[in-house]
């Protein structure tokens, strides 16, 4: 099938396309390589760096146009250096050796001093906005890119902060939290207008993991108090452009999902799992107001066989797909931990029963 942005947007309206498409927020680069049996092309230190930006997306492509994609996501991440980081060591399947996790423990920033003295980047320089001119040389006329910037303003305060001294600060220095929030709220709002502006970028989205098992990381009070208003202020940023705005967020959202719906407006839920919100349940109890992507728990594609995943995903698709507002794939990502095989098994089902 040709890529067809028009699918695509049609899910993201809440209407009901000529056949379900499938979407993602992230794939891993092992899986991408696992799957295309090879690399991006090597370049040399001195090649023009939109040239290297071409051959990524082209790379990009590849993988997604050839699996059946309408889109590429395209997360931009913005130059915020850190110095709370743990390197972890592994032998994963796909070869991965390190991982890089926050010390939440420890902060960049854990001050208002520090705060004022950090290099916050001008949001021109914040990213790489090359990557877009690339990609509209390079994709088809009726593919786009879903973007926006890598990483939510929770997310970023977080990482910057680090959670048990963040934990702290809420309470010791209230002005301290909202002024950082504040500052990192108006920088991706201020990159999203810059990105929005690209007739390449068919739909804004912003991943942001707001909350565990159980409910959000912080008080539904002071998500509304502090993320929510800056999470409004984005979403405002894609609709101004007549553009939809994706949130993809794990976690038990159930306590603000009206909030993120009817205040922030949120146009497509991302990031289901089986034990917080099944998305049959989910596309339910809320496709009539918000539409509804993936939902492949991650859990069964890296632990089960090709079997179970063949009939699990096929009944995702037979029930979300009924009255539009779905796209289909993973609950959460492609990280490089699953079965390839899997992926792929889910792809075939896509392929098989995708339309109406």
């Amino acid at each position: 099938m040709e890529p067809n942005f028009d699918d695509l947007l049609k899910v993201l309206n809440r209407e009901e396309p000529k056949k379900v498409p499938l979407y993602e927020h992230i794939v891993d680069n092992s899986i991408m390589k696992a799957v295309l049996q090879k690399n991006p092309s090597p370049l040399r230190s001195e090649t023009k760096p939109l040239r290297k930006q071409k051959v990524y997306i082209r790379y990009l492509l590849d993988f997604f146009s050839g699996l059946g994609y309408d889109y590429i996501p395209l997360e931009l991440e913005m130059t915020l250096p850190r110095n709370n980081i743990i390197i972890g060591s592994y032998n994963e399947p796909l070869g991965i050796k390190k991982r890089f996790w926050v010390d939440e423990n420890r902060s960049t920033i854990a001050t208002q001093e520090e705060c004022d003295e950090y290099p916050w980047p001008e949001p021109e320089n914040a990213v790489d906005y090359k990557m877009l001119k690339a990609a509209a040389k390079i994709l088809p006329k009726r593919m786009k890119l879903v973007s926006g910037v890598a990483g939510g303003v929770f997310e970023h305060v977080l990482w910057l902060v680090g959670f048990v001294p963040f934990s702290k600060a809420m309470r010791q220095q209230p002005k301290f939290v909202k002024n950082i929030f504040n500052k990192v709220g108006k920088l991706i709002e201020e990159v999203d207008k810059i990105i929005a502006e690209e007739e390449i970028v068919g739909s804004m989205r912003m991943g942001d993991d707001l909350g565990y098992n159980r409910g959000p990381m912080l008080n539904p009070k002071d998500l509304k108090k502090y993320v929510f208003p800056w999470h409004k202020r984005i979403a405002e940023v894609s609709h101004k452009k007549g553009k939809p705005f994706i949130l993809h967020s794990c976690g038990n959202l159930e306590k603000v999902i009206d909030l993120l719906i009817d205040y922030v407006k949120i146009d497509a839920w991302h990031s289901f799992q089986d034990n917080i919100l099944p998305v049959i349940d989910a596309k339910k109890r809320f496709g009539h107001r918000v539409a509804i992507l993936g939902g492949v728990d991650v859990d069964i594609l890296s632990r089960e066989d090709k079997g179970v995943v063949r009939n699990y995903s096929r009944n995702i698709l037979k029930k979300c797909k009924k009255n539009g507002g779905y796209a289909f794939g993973s609950g959460n990502s492609i990280p490089n931990y699953i079965k390839v095989e899997n992926y792929l098994e889910m792809i075939d089902v896509w392929k098989k029963y995708a339309k109406y």
